[in-house]
């Protein structure tokens, strides 16, 4: 017999719950919380898009600073032509910029007008201004602006956007060191006296075209050899083209300058105890006050035309020695690239250097000499004439 219970009082037919339904005043309440976490969210977005906008316009002002500046490093520290003036001379005027040749030819320049030296438009910087300082300051004291003239100036480049500062670049520039007596002998270290190999004889062609007169050792010769050729010398040049092992210590005593691109050389010379090797283009510069980095902006600076293998100073280092400028490794870590040690000054593992001493920012197997740029060779130049004579270390 079929049964005749209805569905809804048949306890084995499942019910379906009831759907309550959504008031109006939920509706509102999710509305308003939705619209809030909208609006938080679009805020949050806004706030990371601005600051990479602010963090990119601020590289770029730097760049736009730095182009200035090494344009005006390129100028001549005073009027080379007509009567020296602090400020532009005679046909120069503050309306272009064409016809600067000194450093303080710059002073109060100002431009929103985004262009190069020769007048040619910088795009992208349309709203952009940049503005230069140029000051006398204190040879004893970089902090202290002079009031009479110096040999000493403060170039400082500001980068603007509509009105607001980005980056400020700050350079000193000197009257350049004294001039070297004529002749000045420089003793080259060489493989071979007889026929100095092709990246030895432009290192050498260089040396030479700064008024030196070069003269050559062998790396493989005695000491009594060294011993007299180094008495007739002011400085020593060593390339990355000789056998460090044939050098060994033969150089340690010199009480003349010694300038050295070999990476052999460094625990013998007591900068360290380890180098690190690497491959680039561009060097740090930290300090811009010492006569050989003197005039270039603090950061990076190109000293190849295309990347290059290098070596830096790792680990421990001499108590003595002065960092110009390091090789950038990581976030947290830099390696001494550039570097000095004064007469007197403590070595890496005791004693004391017996002259001057500059380790090049370059060298090691495979180095292209021929990349090097115009910066570099002004860096190897300078290097030759600090530790030839008797220059001021602080400028």
């Amino acid at each position: 017999m079929m049964s005749t219970m209805s569905p809804l009082h048949n306890p084995s037919v499942r019910q379906r719950p009831r759907r309550r339904a959504i008031g109006l005043a939920e509706v509102l309440v999710s509305m308003l919380i939705i619209s809030g976490l909208l609006v938080s969210a679009l805020n949050t977005l806004g706030s990371v898009s601005t600051g990479r906008l602010g963090a990119s316009d601020q590289a770029r002002a730097h760049h736009f600073a730095e182009d200035l500046m090494s344009e005006i490093l390129s100028q001549a520290y005073e009027e080379p032509v007509d009567a020296v003036l602090f400020g532009p001379e005679g046909a120069e005027n503050t309306s272009t910029r064409s016809a600067y040749d000194d450093v303080d030819d710059y002073l109060a320049w100002s431009s929103t007008n985004a262009q190069r030296k020769d007048g040619v438009a910088i795009a992208g910087f349309e709203g952009w201004t940049r503005t230069v300082e140029v000051q006398w300051i204190q040879p004893s004291d970089l902090l202290s602006t002079a009031l009479v003239a110096s040999d000493v100036k403060r170039i400082i480049v500001t980068a603007l956007k509509n009105g607001k500062v980005m980056a400020t670049v700050t350079a000193i520039r000197t009257a350049g060191p004294p001039a070297m007596d004529a002749g000045q002998v420089c003793l080259f270290v060489v493989t071979d006296p007889e026929d100095p190999n092709a990246a030895e004889a432009s290192r050498i062609s260089l040396i030479e075209s700064w008024g030196y007169t070069v003269t050559f050792v062998q790396d493989s010769d005695k000491q009594d050899k060294y011993d007299t050729v180094l008495a007739d010398a002011a400085v020593v040049y060593v390339s990355t083209e000789i056998d460090p092992d044939n050098i060994g210590t033969k150089l340690t005593d010199a009480t003349i300058g010694i300038v050295f691109e070999e990476p052999g050389l460094v625990p013998t010379l007591g900068f360290s105890g380890g180098i690190r090797r690497t491959t680039k283009a561009f060097t740090d510069v930290d300090d811009n006050t010492h006569a050989i980095t003197a005039g270039f902006p603090t950061g990076y600076l190109r000293l190849f035309n295309s990347p290059q293998p290098v070596f830096t100073l790792r680990a421990l280092v001499a108590p003595g020695i002065y960092p110009l400028t390091y090789t950038q490794a990581s976030r947290w870590w830099a390696y001494v690239a550039l570097s000095y040690l004064e007469t007197g000054d403590t070595l890496y593992g005791g004693g004391a250097a017996a002259g001057r001493r500059v380790m090049l920012p370059w060298g090691d197997d495979g180095f292209d000499f021929s990349t090097l740029t115009d910066d570099a060779k002004t860096i190897m130049e300078r290097s030759i004439e600090w530790a030839a004579n008797d220059l001021t270390a602080a400028l």
